[in-house]
């Protein structure tokens, strides 16, 4: 289950991490004059900057559909709420079936 008070932090983390392991992979290639891939510093800080920012990019996606959820659920009332618990929506699969 998805808890946003303890995935915040990370996906924030991750995000600035990467964040600035590309900005000085960047500064460095920039500040030599030129990217050199195969002695360089600046690669190990571009490569380690691509994991924490897929990451951290999946948990922006992930946490703005749970946001637009859970805004659209408190605009409802208490009946409608207790209406679609009653009456799910029916699942992919059983809408092919009919």
């Amino acid at each position: 289950m998805l808890c946003p008070a303890k995935t915040l932090p990370w996906m924030y983390g991750l995000t600035g991490g990467g964040i600035i392991l590309l900005a000085m992979g960047l500064w460095m290639g920039v500040s030599k004059g030129g990217f050199d891939f195969e002695n360089g510093i600046e690669l190990f800080y571009l490569l380690f900057a691509i994991f924490p920012l897929l990451i951290g990019g999946m948990m922006i996606h992930y946490m703005k559909k749970w946001f637009a959820w859970s805004s659209a659920q408190k605009k409802k009332t208490p009946e409608e709420l207790e209406l679609e618990a009653k009456n799910p929506p029916p699942s992919r699969g059983e809408d092919s079936e009919k």
